[in-house]
């Protein structure tokens, strides 16, 4: 099957295209839409397909949008019936109405995001979903076929759709603006961890943010060009105004184990949130949650995990230690198709880094040159910034 599917004859291609027909053979004998035909053949389908690792699909979004799709919408076009709004004057509420109600469906539901993403960027995506050319015109094809709209109303869909696929990317910058400044991971406190943490973040390229009140620490902090904002005090104010989302880290690293604490059982208990890391030491018993998001990081464990690794890879550390400047471990996803089913000797991967592990669901494995790579595997590299960043861009296909 598989050099079958890869060979010219491409068997899983063509049984796709049979089942397709079947369908809608089957849609037109009942007398119902064909289009439902071909929605459940592509339902059957997804039952015996792996979404994320089959080829197949590939090929079939291939031959969906670069030839059935374009000649979908040619169609519509040559169809398209512009005279039936002879009174264009009369029709410009209706195809104003339309355009908002496909604004509205899309941004109150977007809305719901807002505490994860904040307002702008909940709109921003609401806005961005209206652009449905596809949807919406299949439907009104759909519907001018069954006779429940006419002509005129079908050409008002159409205009619509067009409309609102032209202005919902251009709101979508507007209220998108790559200027605003967002941090998902704040660290509170300055300590020597939090210095140390934020450096590490820094190199991986994490947005994060430092809140501060420890002025001994910042000339290091600015020194190393590390994001962090000073405040006079560390309290409930202060946290107050990071509103923080659900979906950001908080990571509480004062030198006060007291200050840990109030810290911790404030942005539990009154803000409800969960996705905390801090010490376990400034842990009280009604934040022991082994269930939740919770994290407690026990420094004993820490220094114990560090001493094992000194001393049965005592080299590999050092040599870790003294070139972290320029060296570092990182954990990338296969997201690029072409990389499928490719050998890893087949790819040219950067010479100044290398493959260490490689992960496939649960098996974990030392990948090799006859090692074939699938779409979401997980591969963890070593090596410099450079050689990092061309991991990144041939392993997710990033520009």
């Amino acid at each position: 099957m598989y050099r079958l599917e890869h060979a010219a004859s491409q068997i899983r291609v063509r049984g796709t295209v049979g089942l397709l027909l079947l369908f809608v053979i089957i849609a037109h004998l009942i007398e119902t839409e064909l289009v439902m035909g071909a929605f459940f053949a592509g339902a059957l389908l997804s039952m015996f397909v792996n979404k994320k690792r089959s080829s197949l699909l590939f090929k079939l979004d291939g031959m969906s949008y670069g030839f059935f799709i374009p000649i979908f919408f040619i169609m519509v076009g040559v169809n398209l019936d512009l005279s039936a709004l002879t009174q264009f004057g009369e029709s410009i509420p209706f195809i104003a109405a339309l355009t908002a109600g496909f604004f509205i469906t899309q941004i109150i539901p977007a809305l719901i995001m807002t505490k994860i993403f904040g307002l702008k960027k909940a709109l921003a995506g609401g806005i961005l979903l209206t652009a449905r050319l596809g949807l919406s015109i299949a439907t009104a094809q759909i519907g001018l076929g069954l006779g429940v709209i006419s002509s005129a109303d079908n050409a008002g869909i159409v205009t619509s759709s067009i409309l609102a696929s032209l202005l919902a990317p251009l709101a979508y910058k507007l209220f998108n603006s790559s200027k605003d400044e967002v941090h998902h991971i704040y660290l509170i406190g300055g300590s020597e961890a939090s210095l140390l943490l934020a450096e590490r973040l820094k190199m991986h390229g994490i947005s994060y943010m430092t809140i501060m009140q420890n002025d001994k620490l910042m000339p290091a902090f600015e020194d190393k060009s590390l994001p962090f904002k000073p405040v006079k005090a560390l309290d409930e104010k202060i946290i107050d105004l990071l509103k923080i989302k659900s979906g950001d880290l908080v990571i509480i690293l004062t030198e006060s184990r007291e200050l840990n604490q109030i810290l911790t059982k404030y942005v539990k208990h009154e803000l409800n949130h969960g996705k905390i890391y801090t010490m376990q030491e400034s842990a009280s018993m009604d934040l022991l949650d082994p269930n939740g998001e919770i994290k407690l990081i026990d420094p004993n464990e820490v220094l114990a995990n560090h001493l094992e690794h000194m001393i049965t890879s005592p080299d590999s550390i050092d040599s870790l230690a003294e070139s972290f400047e320029d060296y570092r471990v990182e954990e990338i996803q296969i997201t690029n198709k072409d990389l499928h089913k490719k050998n890893v000797k087949d790819i040219a991967f950067p010479p100044s880094g290398s493959l260490v592990i490689q992960k496939r669901g649960g098996e974990v494995f030392i990948p090799h040159g006859d090692t074939s790579l699938l779409m979401g595997d997980v591969l963890t590299v070593i090596g410099n910034n450079s050689a990092l960043i061309n991991f990144r861009k041939i392993l997710e296909n990033t520009n």
